[in-house]
């Protein structure tokens, strides 16, 4: 749920913060849409060529955590999923 992903993206968050020490690690997020919130001031307080090369490693490395998690499988049907999903919201705006 909501609860686990904002855990799951603080441990990759956390392990990013020798690379990329302006990104906020290891606070408690209540909802996805807060994290968002976050994300979206994090990134635009840096040049969007660093937010991109953070952006992919936080993927990467949330993508790896789940992976670990779940395994490869799961986490593969769950991305795709949610990006089926993202593509349906995107085709009725």
């Amino acid at each position: 749920g909501e609860r686990g992903f904002c855990v799951l993206h603080g441990r990759a968050a956390s392990l990013l913060q020798s690379d990329y020490a302006w990104l906020t690690a290891g606070t408690s997020c209540n909802s996805t849409a807060s994290l968002i919130d976050t994300l979206r001031a994090d990134f635009t307080s840096v040049d969007a060529t660093t937010a991109a090369a953070c952006n992919t490693a936080l993927f990467t490395t949330f993508t790896k955590l789940l992976t670990a998690l779940i395994g490869e499988a799961l986490t593969n049907r769950l991305l795709a999923s949610a990006n089926a999903e993202q593509k349906h919201v995107q085709e009725h705006k």
